[in-house]
């Protein structure tokens, strides 16, 4: 009875929040190549919830564009001298956004004046939401795609668990007496329908659990580790790649490439006729359009020397279906505490 009684206290606590650990691959402006005049980027920044750790995707054409961070004051101003870092690499640059702070961006050249240029609030990673905040709704970064994502349970699926247990648990009648009684019967509260409220629960969370999002892989590990001496293929088999997963390629483009080549190939270290050339700045991203293995290599004879991997990209797993009796919760959830539960929690034996 003890230990039911343990498995009751954890149970308050269950899940109202399933999280993704991801960070997320933001598209400023909203899409892969907004990065240019006539955006409304101030309108585009209110709507996005961004956080450190976060991404940003600057898509344009390096030879009309470029993209500077800069402070408060060369943002007001448009001043692209004096600036704190250069982004640009190849018109396909990203940017990790690593505190909590607001970042401003411009373009140099006078395109500043036409409105190129974004002020981006960036905000400690959220904690466990609080009762106002269990709204059931979903934060979307206008299409960008994301790694993470987070469930909160509608109120209806509160109540459905609650009333679950209520019909196992609560007294059918307001006589004193036969509550007494009822009461008495708790005290030998079988394990089976302990379990089946269980997996009632369980069910319920994972049934509206959300579907899997992009992700952004760094290639090796690292932010520059598209480099000679890499086990590019134990850190693959490390990774699962999903159908619209992004790649992020970090090297030196003085003395490495990133090339995209067929199976023969990629086996030969062979770099003529290759499909893609995705060498732009040395911070470039791939997106996975499709599910099948893609086959990268560095030209200039580092293939040679370990600088090739292949990515095998899968299918987006289906929606979870409602899961078979088990005795424990799915992988890969981050369990937190829920005032939902305190509304409908079970009495101590």
């Amino acid at each position: 009875m003890e230990s039911l009684r343990k498995m009751l206290v954890v149970l308050m606590t269950m899940v109202v929040t399933v999280r993704m650990v991801n960070a997320s691959l933001v598209y400023v402006g909203g899409g892969k190549e907004t990065w240019r005049p006539n955006v409304n980027f101030s309108e585009w920044s209110a709507r996005q919830n961004i956080h450190a750790g976060d991404w940003l995707y600057f898509g344009f054409d390096k030879k009309l564009y470029n993209v500077l961070e800069v402070n408060k004051t060369g943002y007001e101003g448009c001043h692209d001298v004096g600036f704190i870092k250069n982004i640009t690499r190849g018109g396909r640059d990203v940017f990790q956004v690593n505190e909590a702070r607001t970042y401003y961006f411009i373009n140099g050249g006078g395109s500043c004046f036409g409105g190129m240029k974004v002020a981006i609030n960036v905000e400690n990673p959220q904690p466990a939401p609080s009762p106002s905040q269990l709204t059931g709704v979903k934060s979307i970064k206008n299409g960008s795609p994301s790694g993470f994502g987070g469930l909160v349970l509608p109120t209806g699926t509160c109540f459905k668990i609650c009333m679950f247990w209520h019909h196992l648990t609560l007294p059918r009648s307001s006589s004193t007496r036969e509550n007494e009684k009822r009461l008495a019967k708790m005290e030998v509260f079988s394990l089976k329908n302990m379990h089946l409220w269980l997996i009632t629960v369980v069910n319920i969370l994972w049934s509206t659990a959300e579907c899997r999002e992009p992700v952004l892989h760094r290639v090796g590990g690292g932010k520059y580790t598209w480099a000679p001496n890499m086990n590019f293929t134990a850190w693959a088999m490390h990774e699962e790649f999903y159908a619209g997963d992004w790649l992020y390629f970090g090297f030196d483009k003085t003395r490495y490439s990133v090339l995209e080549a067929n199976r023969i190939n990629y086996n030969n270290c062979n770099d003529k006729n290759c499909i893609a050339n995705i060498t732009r700045g040395g911070r470039d991203v791939f997106n996975l359009t499709e599910a099948r293995p893609y086959y990268f290599l560095s030209g200039r004879g580092y293939c040679f020397k370990g600088m090739k991997v292949v990515v095998h990209a899968q299918y987006p797993p289906p929606d979870p279906a409602p899961l078979a009796v088990r005795n424990v919760f799915p992988s890969r959830v981050l369990v937190t505490a829920s005032p939902c539960f305190l509304l409908c929690s079970p009495p101590m034996l």
